[in-house]
């Protein structure tokens, strides 16, 4: 799931091509607010990208715990952000 590609004009074709390299169907929300720290920055006008999995029913409680995190899953949504990042970092202002 991602948040924010409506902040920023580049970003939905960013992300659209980004996951098709990798295989993903993103879910995707325009809006930059959403339940993390970015959305104070939205807030202020500033772009942002949130990529997360969602919730699900441990999300935020006791029994959330390492055992539950998938490394294969991590690994690819992690490669994905790098990707993002790395095209971010090539685009003019």
């Amino acid at each position: 799931l991602t948040q924010g590609h409506g902040t920023a004009r580049p970003f939905k074709e960013l992300l659209d091509t980004t996951a098709k390299k990798h295989g993903f169907s993103l879910g995707q929300q325009a809006s930059g607010f959403g339940p993390s720290d970015h959305a104070s920055f939205c807030g202020k006008k500033v772009p942002v990208l949130f990529v997360w999995t969602g919730e699900h029913p441990q999300y935020h409680r006791p029994t959330d715990t390492a055992d539950l995190i998938e490394y294969q899953g991590l690994r690819r949504i992690v490669d994905f952000s790098e990707d993002v990042i790395a095209s971010l970092s090539r685009m003019p202002k």
